[in-house]
């Protein structure tokens, strides 16, 4: 029951990261709006499978280098972003 809920509730924050990702004019805004939620609810719908049995392990490096990663290519190309229109 919890990793269902875990799971919608994931579902719900990326499905509305992307809704105002795609109604947002700037592109630093769309970027912090769709990298946030998405990192979060990508964990927990990895939460949620995890709580459902499956391998907890793999899951867990999973949700390991989600959260590194993720934060990491969203400032790359931010900077990328911002170097270019200093052009």
């Amino acid at each position: 029951m919890i990793s269902t809920i875990l799971i919608y509730i994931g579902l719900v924050l990326m499905l509305v990261s992307t809704f105002l990702g795609l109604i947002e004019k700037r592109f630093l805004k769309k970027l912090h709006y769709i990298s946030a939620s998405d990192v979060s609810g990508s964990v927990l719908v990895m939460l949620g499978i995890a709580l459902d049995g499956f391998e907890v392990g793999k899951i867990a490096l999973a949700i390991i280098f989600l959260s590194i990663w993720n934060p990491v290519i969203t400032h790359i190309i931010s900077k990328t972003y911002i170097k270019r229109l200093e052009r």
